[in-house]
């Protein structure tokens, strides 16, 4: 116990509580994302017009936010510290959005988000094969029953939407895959250039990536999305993107990546009430079953990184 105390007396401003909050509060806006790119998608926006737009409107934030952070910093980054933070963020913020958005043209929201709420899965098989430790058979029950869940969900799509549920799944699985390298190749640039500016640059690059792909594919005629549309990616740019991702890394710098990805399971539940008030989609046996089992695979999972930290 007394290791576990120590960690808990080591998280600054606010404590383990206030650590929760901000974690909590970045999985809500995260999971309101796939709603919002639903809704944009509606009213007629292409995949990368809504990638330009998310990008776009973040960009100016994340440049003034990275000045500032920069300036109040006496002793500044090194140039290989700023080109991994960028990298990280190309391939955290790049390359898992790009996928997860035309994941999105495929499968639901309620599936999108289930399928990415199973990353810590993601991180604790790549961390185990890494170090080379073997799983316990606790550890892997519940990635059993966290993955039957997603299952039961995706054969029930699959019957519904054939071959583009499959591919549509696909795309997110890959989504999930880099955002899971993501959390694992944050934690050392955030340690050493602090949450926000690491977020900055890593955002900004991502952005400048997005940017020059929207307008290379599409010409800057072709991003011209409607007033309804541009709405919607606002909610997306500023809720989903920009306060979601400085309040995740500041949750990964108080709580650790592994904490952090534990109190997203919550999300799928979120998405799942507001795909079903704002988009019209089902919520039957099927969704309620897949989404408890995966739940529950990461409740298991939540205690046992307790149990072996206490």
């Amino acid at each position: 116990m007394s290791g576990l105390r120590a960690r808990l007396q080591a998280i600054p401003t606010g404590g383990y509580a206030a650590a929760f909050c901000i974690a909590l509060c970045a999985t809500t806006f995260y999971s309101m994302k796939p709603v919002f790119i639903k809704l944009a998608f509606a009213n007629g926006a292409s995949v990368n017009a809504v990638m330009a737009w998310r990008m776009a409107l973040s960009l100016p934030v994340f440049l003034a936010v990275g000045v500032k952070a920069w300036q109040r910093r006496t002793e500044k980054p090194s140039a290989r510290q700023v080109a991994q933070a960028a990298f990280v963020g190309i391939l955290g913020y790049y390359g898992a959005s790009y996928l997860d958005v035309l994941g999105l043209q495929y499968v639901s929201a309620q599936l999108e988000r289930l399928i990415l709420f199973c990353y810590p899965a993601l991180v604790i098989l790549a961390t185990a094969f890494i170090r080379r430790q073997p799983i316990s058979a606790q550890t892997s029950g519940a990635l059993g029953l966290a993955y039957a869940g997603l299952g039961l969900l995706f054969g029930h799509d699959l019957q519904l939407g054939g071959a583009d549920t499959l591919l549509g799944t696909a795309l997110v699985f890959g989504s999930a895959v880099a955002y899971a390298g993501y959390l694992m190749l944050s934690g050392g640039p955030i340690a050493a250039m602090g949450s926000l500016l690491f977020t900055a640059i890593a955002m900004s690059a991502a952005c400048f990536a997005v940017l020059a792909q929207a307008v290379a594919v599409e010409g800057l005629a072709g991003l011209a999305i409607t007033p309804a549309a541009l709405a919607w990616m606002a909610a997306v740019a500023l809720i989903s993107t920009v306060l979601a991702s400085f309040l995740q890394s500041e949750a990964i710098a108080r709580l650790g990546a592994a904490r952090s990805s534990v109190v997203g399971s919550t999300g799928p539940l979120l998405t799942s009430v507001a795909a079903v008030v704002l988009l019209g989609e089902p919520f039957g046996p099927y969704h309620a079953a897949g989404l408890a089992l995966a739940t529950a695979g990461m409740v298991v999972l939540s205690r046992k990184k307790q149990q072996k930290k206490a």
